[in-house]
């Protein structure tokens, strides 16, 4: 525990991280006390306005030219900001009753084949010992 970082440690790195993922960023600057309001200017304001506008425009764009395009579709689950881990719904999984009846079922397909040999040894092998 010697090594560990303190709690001030982790609070600056988890900033520095958001920091750097944050692209909104709508007040211009992350405001490094919590308590305190971000001071900012009409222009500054604006200016932060617009450029999320112009950010909304691009993100469009982008997303239009993507749909247009042939690009594999993205995994099942929605990416958290901030976080890169994907959550899987349970509502996405099919239901036993939605799935097919002619799909695979391997151990079912063992036993069918491994029963009339398991009955034929068991009288082959009592059978020989005089117990049946």
């Amino acid at each position: 525990r010697a090594g560990a970082p303190g709690k001030a440690e982790r609070l600056r790195a988890s900033l520095e991280a958001i920091a750097k993922v944050d692209q909104s960023n709508i007040g211009g600057k992350i405001n490094e006390k919590p308590s305190s309001a971000p001071v900012t200017s009409r222009k500054v304001k604006k200016e932060s306005i617009l450029n999320f506008e112009k950010q909304e425009k691009k993100a469009a764009k982008a997303s239009a030219s993507a749909a247009t395009s042939s690009m594999a579709a993205p995994p099942v689950g929605q990416l958290i900001a901030y976080k890169n881990k994907v959550i899987i719904s349970p509502s996405d999984m099919l239901d036993e009753d939605e799935l097919s009846l002619a799909r695979t079922n391997m151990p079912l397909l063992a036993l069918i084949f491994a029963t009339p040999i398991s009955i034929f040894l068991f009288f082959y092998v009592f059978g020989s010992l005089n117990i049946i």
